[in-house]
Formats: C-alpha cells, structure tokens, sequence
C-alpha cells in the first residue's frame, strides 16, 4: 500500500504499558500540529466489544484460532477506514503481530493474507517486560491478571519479534523515561 503518512505500532502483553505510551505519543504530536489518529484494538465499537467481552469472560480462547483471527480482522477493518490515511501519523495500539502472538497454530501466512491491506508499519515499537513486574502494578486490566497465558504470549512475542524491525523497550523503567525513548526513536527512526 503506497501511504503518505507514518504508522506507529506498540506491542506487547497486557498490562506492559502500550496504551499509555501510545496516548502519550498521540498528545505530544498532537502539541505539535501534526494530524495524528491513534487506535487500539479490540476497539470500543461494535466488534471490538464483542471481542473484548468474550475475552473477560474466558470464552475467546474456546473458539477456534482462524474465528478468533477473523474477529480481531474484522475489528481492525471495521475501525481503520479511508479517512484514516488523511493523517500525517496513525498509531495502533496492538497491531496484526497480536494475531499471530494469541493465533499461533495458523500459518503465518493465512494471517498475513488477512493484514494484506492494512499499511506496513514504519516503526514498531515492543514492549518488554517481566510478567512479575506487570502484575505487581496497580491497576492492571483483565488480561494481565492470567500469569500463565502472559508467561506463554510473551515468548510468542519474544519469538515474533526477533526476525522483524522495532525498537525493543525496557517497560520496567519509568513512564516518563519510557516516553523520552519514545519520542526519540519517533523522531530519528520516521523523522517526526
């Protein structure tokens, strides 16, 4: 897909730190005029409550990967439309790399045909952490609460990530330290 904008990606296990710093990042490029469009996922509209609340009630994991997949295929379609590609930057907070992370029995390459439309990442951010670290956190969403899952899509990360281009973040550090590397890497990787 040819674009004329820049596609900010944070991934990473609940509860590690990506919806925060994919907010901090859309306000301070928000502060600086640029015509920014920020989207998490399951989002908060129609299919992607429905995968949330089937995510809180245990049921998601029940259905079978490809369902699963297209559901959370679905919610991003649904959700990133043409307007979106009216932005100078588009963030995800979670992007196509969590189906293969939660859909692992698929062949990556189902799962890429799902995503073949959606814009190549210019800058991937993957949040690390101890999964010990996350759960001693106050406030930590549902998801992070299974120790077991967190522990096993982790390395799911771990191993979807060390073949990709990103910038591998220490989520154990301080926010605002966190941020700084951040807004640096925004602006020497994509020069924003």
């Amino acid at each position: 897909m040819k674009k004329n904008f820049k596609v900010v990606v944070f991934e990473g296990v609940d509860g590690v730190g990506k919806s925060t710093q994919a907010r901090l990042l859309y306000f301070a490029l928000t502060r600086k005029g640029i015509n920014v469009k920020l989207f998490h996922f399951p989002s908060e509209a129609l299919i992607g409550n429905f995968v949330r609340s089937l995510l809180e009630s245990g049921q998601f994991d029940l259905l079978d990967e490809k369902a699963r997949a297209l559901l959370t295929a679905a919610d991003f379609y649904n959700e990133f439309s043409k307007d979106s590609l009216k932005s100078e930057v588009i963030i995800f907070d979670r992007y196509f790399y969590s189906s293969f992370v939660s859909n692992n029995k698929i062949e990556k390459e189902w799962i890429d045909m799902l995503h073949r439309y959606a814009p190549v990442p210019d800058l991937v951010f993957f949040m690390n952490c101890s999964i010990d670290v996350i759960n001693s956190r106050a406030g930590t969403d549902f998801g992070a609460k299974n120790l077991d899952r967190q522990r096993d899509f982790m390395g799911r990360y771990k191993n979807i990530f060390k073949d990709i281009s990103k910038v591998e973040i220490d989520a154990s550090e301080e926010l605002d330290v966190i941020h700084n590397k951040v807004l640096c890497a925004v602006k020497n990787e994509i020069n924003i």
